[in-house]
């Protein structure tokens, strides 16, 4: 009896935190997939883990059920946090994709999206689609899936409060300042070409106050943008690649301090 409640709980705990990281992540979260299909798939990936992390942890069982809860709980968070932070990727082209939509006066153009089921720019649709595709390209959900698996020997079912915790936190602040600036670096190309273009419609219109800078402006600015973002998306996939393996290193990073 002892060992088959061993093996119950152990295998709650780890069924927990495969199921934050399913539940939070933008390709398995999506309201698109069904919540009984995202249940079998962190079923069957737990069947896999279970024997290596039962093997370690089983001196750790059985527990009381209050902390049974608890480490539930605890371990669902912690998958969800995973998830959390690989969801953040996909975020660095949805704000590039706003930064743009606002230079070239395309902000007011949402679409839902159909993943994340919020309002974005049509523009960060499209920017967060592709990346999307190369992501699953460059196997990227099983990277995900390895790094949860590596979790279960960082971060331990129990002895939450052992860990120097603030690590993971500042590795969290650190891959979301990698978001932002990512997502500055690949639209700063068009906001530089937009602000010049803007001085000089400015100056046009000093100059010549008869011509409207509005309407001459906006076709320019859109113009623009799009000339800029047919160079930029030639690159796009090596662009999506580098920043792929970059963020990824980040979380891998973030595991590895938890020693």
């Amino acid at each position: 009896m002892l060992p088959f409640i061993i093996g119950i709980q152990v295998f709650a705990i780890v069924f927990a935190r495969i199921m934050g990281l399913m539940s939070s992540t933008t390709l398995w979260g999506s309201n698109l997939i069904l919540v009984r299909f995202r249940m079998l798939l962190s079923f069957l990936i737990t069947l896999l883990l279970f024997p290596m992390v039962r093997e370690k942890y089983a001196a750790l069982f059985p527990v009381e059920w209050e902390m049974f809860w608890f480490m539930i709980l605890v371990n669902l968070m912690i998958g969800l946090l995973f998830g959390f932070m690989i969801s953040m990727f996909f975020s660095i082209f949805q704000v590039a994709g706003q930064f743009l939509s606002f230079q070239i006066g395309f902000s007011m153009s949402q679409v839902l999206d159909p993943i994340s089921q919020e309002e974005i720019p049509v523009l960060g649709q499209t920017l967060a689609l592709l990346a999307l595709v190369v992501f699953i390209a460059l196997n990227g959900h099983l990277i995900s899936v390895e790094i949860l698996y590596k979790s279960f020997f960082k971060v331990p079912l129990g002895d939450f409060f052992q860990k120097e915790y603030g690590l993971v936190m500042d590795k969290a602040v650190e891959a979301f300042s990698f978001m932002f600036s990512a997502s500055l670096r690949f639209s700063i190309v068009i906001i530089g070409s937009i602000l010049i273009a803007t001085l000089f419609v400015g100056l046009l219109a000093k100059a010549s106050p008869q011509i409207n800078a509005m309407i001459f402006g906006f076709p320019l600015y859109i113009a623009i943008g799009f000339l800029l973002l047919s160079f930029l998306a030639v690159n796009m996939v090596n662009f999506s690649s580098n920043y792929i393996q970059g963020f990824f290193s980040k979380l891998f990073q973030m595991v590895t301090h938890l020693k």
